[in-house]
């Protein structure tokens, strides 16, 4: 599911990060990467794991994209352009708002 906590009336449930916010970042950070003019990255079809269970660490990234935006991040640094890119994860997402 995913809620951002368990709703009335339901003992327990797993909660779930990540999804269209996510996901649209992912792609955006994709598309800008395939249309740079130095490197030209192909678009190609791919899984990404990007779903996490909510936990202590992740709470703070819910709540960022919940109540506020994510200019805090910077995405660059997933992109297969920056010098040193990132895995695109829940972990370096929340690294990232951390910095």
């Amino acid at each position: 599911m995913n809620w951002d906590s368990v709703p009335k009336g339901i003992k327990a449930l797993d909660i779930t990060l990540g999804g269209h916010v996510l996901l649209g970042a992912y792609a955006l950070i994709n598309i800008v990467d395939h249309h740079n003019e130095n490197t030209r990255v192909p678009l190609n079809h791919s899984y990404l794991s990007i779903f996490s269970n909510l936990t202590t660490e992740t709470i703070p990234l819910v709540k960022h994209i919940n109540e506020t935006d994510l200019a805090d991040i910077d995405f660059a640094q997933f992109s297969k352009t920056a010098s040193d890119p990132r895995p695109f994860t829940v972990d370096n997402l929340v690294k990232a708002l951390n910095k």
